[in-house]
């Protein structure tokens, strides 16, 4: 991932990564592998999902860590991103919550294979939206 490639070019094969390490982590559970590889893999993804956000440059936008969106919002609320910030901290907590619910009354396997769905769909949302838009 380095700077200056289109993000719109980018975006799509580093989400669909994402749904493959999470795919990954699902099969692990599945598998009964235990806690510690499950979340080694969720935490690559973590990973990979920061170097996204960070090489989108997206301003004050953190998709792992609220804290500092918090702290955006709290310092400027009438910000011009204060929007994107409220945004991304109720996506946040919905998914947060969405996981704990699915993960105490079902288990992590129906935590993690509406995740990958999602991240599949994004991805491929990505893709048809980066092959509408005129290579540069």
């Amino acid at each position: 991932l380095r700077r200056g490639r289109e993000p719109s070019r980018t975006f799509a094969p580093l989400v669909g990564a994402q749904a493959v390490l999470v795919a990954w982590a699902l099969a692990l559970s599945a598998a009964g592998a235990g806690t510690l590889p499950v979340v080694g893999v969720l935490a690559l993804g973590m990973g990979l999902q920061n170097a996204v956000v960070l090489r989108l440059g997206v301003p004050d936008l953190t998709t792992t860590v609220v804290t500092r969106t918090l702290t955006g919002l709290a310092a400027d609320p009438w910000d011009r991103a204060a929007v994107r910030r409220g945004v991304s901290v109720a996506a946040l907590f919905c998914g947060a919550l969405a996981g704990g619910l699915l993960t105490i009354h079902h288990g992590p396997r129906w935590a993690l294979a509406p995740a990958v769905a999602l991240l599949l769909w994004i991805a491929l949302a990505g893709a048809v939206r980066a092959a509408e838009r005129p290579s540069r």
